[in-house]
């Protein structure tokens, strides 16, 4: 099975064709080699071919409009987390070793709450989502890891840290949002963002055109997700049309590596966040123009 990966490829166009500076190379030393043509329309279509892995296939690609915002504040924490969710003024962070870290509405205060889904067993989800409307809380437990069976538990706690059910999804989750009185998951085995009903069985499916998703929200009108590694937010219409792109701004300097680590939206405004290999965690709140 091939994945999927993002480049930043260089080259010029020579008689309306790419030629490129650099090959692509993937997993243990395989070449991909890329012909192409932009076309009138400024997509970019062409043949992704390589002979050591026998592989060969048509490619079209377009570029994503650049959304412009605005960097309203930031907070640098000393420790990673794992999703995000708004509820109220609050916003909830999934800590790594830590429980859930709760910062109020200044980012100023923060207080803890511990979640535990054995006897003496603390939890946090990679991802999270609040629900207004029944004050609940939902989370991700993998069941299963790699080959065979992928599964992952829906898990729903209230704000005081009380679990009150586990039920299973048919996926391994990829992040989780809340949207119009359902819990939405994202689906990356199948490009899916599905609802769940109440017994997390899926009732609808949205196939959305990314080659990841990480993470998710719902701002009452769009989704949006991020990359892993590319430092991408992606703005994602109820149809599953990819619509817009944000570059986040290098952090904490050019060339250093940068884990997405979740978002929410809250009146108007995007929190993003990224961590470093080594822990620490960037939260930004935008303005998207």
């Amino acid at each position: 099975a091939l994945e999927s990966y993002h480049y930043d490829l260089s080259g010029r166009s020579v008689n309306g064709a790419l030629e490129l500076d650099n090959g692509i190379a993937v997993g243990a030393g395989v070449d991909f080699a890329l012909t192409g043509a932009i076309d009138g329309e400024g997509r970019l279509t062409g043949r992704l071919e390589s002979v050591a892995a026998g592989f060969q296939a048509d490619l079209a690609c377009a570029p994503l409009p650049e959304l412009d915002f605005t960097v309203e504040r930031s907070l640098v924490q000393d420790f990673g987390f794992q999703g995000m969710a708004h509820a109220g003024g609050d916003l909830w962070l999934s800590a790594f070793g830590i429980d859930y870290v709760v910062l109020d509405s200044t980012w100023t205060d923060t207080r803890t709450v511990s979640v535990f889904i054995y006897p003496g067993t603390h939890w946090v989800g990679d991802a999270l989502a609040y629900g207004p409307d029944e004050n609940i809380f939902y989370g991700d437990y993998p069941v299963t890891y790699g080959g065979g069976e992928t599964r992952t538990d829906l898990v729903e706690f209230t704000p005081g840290g009380n679990i009150l059910r586990r039920v299973p999804m048919d996926h391994r989750c990829g992040g989780l949002a809340w949207r119009d009185g359902r819990v939405w998951s994202v689906n990356n085995e199948d490009g899916l963002v599905v609802a769940l009903d109440s017994l997390a069985t899926v009732v609808e499916s949205v196939a959305v055109d990314l080659p990841y998703m990480d993470y998710l929200t719902w701002d009452g009108e769009h989704f949006w997700t991020m990359s892993y590694l590319e430092s991408l937010v992606y703005r994602v219409a109820p149809d599953g049309v990819v619509d817009g792109v944000i570059r986040l701004p290098d952090w904490p300097q050019e060339g250093d590596i940068a884990y997405s680590s979740g978002l929410s939206v809250r009146g108007g405004k995007l929190v993003v966040a990224r961590q470093q290999v080594l822990g620490a965690s960037l939260l930004q709140e935008l303005t998207v123009e």
